[in-house]
């Protein structure tokens, strides 16, 4: 799904909160990175709408075409992708420019929406 040479998105303090545990709790917590990250994936794979899943399920689809803010809340279920977008810029560095467009929603309105194109390089953009 995500272009194998790209490096995985890794993110730092992020963990399942006590109430959303696994239900094999009873093992024993590390904290190494290689548990983390592993986690994160697993996260991902079970394609929940943690923002980890929600910025994995982005990125795989930037790296294949431009993403609409209405692509995104329809078919990656993103209720805010301007959100994900910025934590993929100003966290890990993705080149993710925004173009405006007109875009039709499902029931035919028009709507002035943000398209997301992912560049190679690094983010250079400054915070807001």
């Amino acid at each position: 799904m995500i272009n194998e040479k790209a490096p995985p998105l890794r993110i730092q303090g992020q963990g399942l909160s006590s109430n959303r545990r696994r239900s094999d709790s009873s093992k024993p917590q590390t904290n190494s990175k290689s548990t983390s990250l592993a986690r994160e994936q697993n996260q991902c794979e079970m394609q929940n709408n943690s923002a980890v899943a929600q910025r994995y399920r982005l990125e795989a689809e930037l790296r294949k075409h431009p993403v609409s803010t209405i692509f995104a809340r329809a078919e990656l279920d993103i209720m805010m992708p301007a959100t994900r977008v910025w934590e993929l810029r100003y966290n890990f560095g993705l080149n993710i420019q925004t173009h405006w467009k007109i875009e039709q929603t499902s029931c035919g309105k028009n709507h002035r929406v943000a398209e997301y194109v992912l560049f190679s390089g690094k983010w250079e953009g400054k915070a807001a």
